[in-house]
């Protein structure tokens, strides 16, 4: 997948490149940073590229950190939202991937730039690293991860919208006809234990399956002459119904990929915009396209799914495809009802939902 969310030390992953996020007032005082980057040399690199202004970025060698490049942008402090704060943090994740672009990186991890003691408000800063990760990605390849906290935790009335959705749902495992069935099931008749049955051959104890029972009764019931035109009917049958199978098999319906291609061709759409929308790497996507036999993994479906804007029911169709489906019973079918029901087809904000909720990201394959 082409971008993720990750909690974890962006100093230890395995990427071409890692970003620094400083602001004027620090300047690259983060320690830990560059102590693993080379106490004795990097702070001296880092001299060398001067003051870096709000919104740009530089770049350097990571000297001891497993990456090729540490790129540094200097982010703004919150002053109330009127001096032009919004723009200069877009202009850092713009600057820091341009970099990273231009320098043949092929994957990126990114901090929540100003999440942490700048005063911004933590529901836009993560609305402005979504909305200028998906538009750089919109026209490159590059493999992006952006970097929460361990401590962090996602805000918004969307997530509260999200949690109670959770809540009122969450552990409903029956559908209405199952409770039906399970109902019949408590108040019928127990199965098994002693019993007194009455036959053709008159009262019977009987210690078991009463079916059985009644399956012995009805023999005795059928007069010798019967019996065997009813076998002749009963092999009749069992040839009729091998014949409706194999009929049925040689109607079998569209498989998941034929599916998938046709509402792509429906909705006038092209494979870069589908594959892009559902956060899946080009490869993967040329591999459904070429198997017309692909059986995808569910993060996956459920993924072109939402890049195709379908509604539950055209989901829970092109999942059966597959023989995968939505269960009331797991916390992330509920998030991606929620927001397919709603009619939010926006995947990164799906993905921050999961996140939240520890369960696997869109697109993951």
């Amino acid at each position: 997948m082409p971008f993720k969310l990750v909690r974890t030390d962006i100093t230890t992953m395995k990427v071409d490149a890692v970003v620094h996020s400083v602001s004027l007032e620090s300047q690259g005082t983060d320690s830990a940073a560059y102590e693993r980057a080379g106490a004795g040399r990097f702070p001296a690199r880092k001299r060398k590229i001067g003051r870096i202004e709000e919104g740009e970025a530089e770049i350097t060698s990571a000297f001891s950190l497993s990456v090729k490049y540490i790129i540094h942008t200097a982010g703004p402090v919150w002053q109330g939202g009127g001096c032009g704060e919004t723009a200069k943090v877009r202009r850092c994740y713009e600057n820091s991937l341009r970099l990273a672009r231009k320098h043949g990186c092929k994957s990126i991890a990114l901090p929540l730039i100003c999440g942490g003691a700048t005063g911004y408000p933590q529901q836009e800063v993560v609305e402005i690293a979504l909305s200028a990760i998906s538009d750089f990605l919109d026209q490159t390849e590059m493999m992006v991860y952006l970097v929460f906290l361990e401590s962090f935790a996602l805000p918004g009335s969307l997530f509260r919208k999200v949690e109670a959705y959770i809540r009122q749902h969450y552990g409903a495992k029956r559908t209405p006809e199952e409770a039906a069935v399970f109902q019949r099931g408590v108040s019928g008749p127990a199965l098994g234990g002693r019993r007194k049955l009455s036959g053709p051959s008159g009262d019977k104890d009987f210690s078991g399956n009463p079916m059985v029972y009644g399956m012995r009764m009805a023999r005795e019931a059928v007069p010798e002459e019967l019996e065997s035109q009813t076998l002749l009917q009963s092999r009749s049958q069992e040839k009729e119904a091998r014949r409706s199978l194999e009929d049925a098999v040689a109607q079998i319906g569209e498989t998941f990929q034929q599916r998938l291609l046709r509402l792509i061709d429906e909705r006038s759409m092209t494979d870069v915009e589908v594959y892009k929308r559902a956060n899946l790497d080009r490869k993967l996507f040329s591999k459904i396209r070429c198997n017309v036999r692909y059986r995808p993994k569910k993060m996956t479906a459920i993924a072109l799914a939402v890049a195709l804007r379908l509604n539950l029911d055209e989901t829970k169709d092109l999942l059966s495809r597959a023989e995968l489906a939505l269960s009331p019973s797991s916390k992330f079918d509920l998030i991606i009802e929620y927001f397919i029901d709603r009619e939010v087809y926006d995947i990164y904000t799906i993905n921050l939902a999961l996140f939240q909720h520890e369960e696997p990201l869109l697109g993951e394959s």
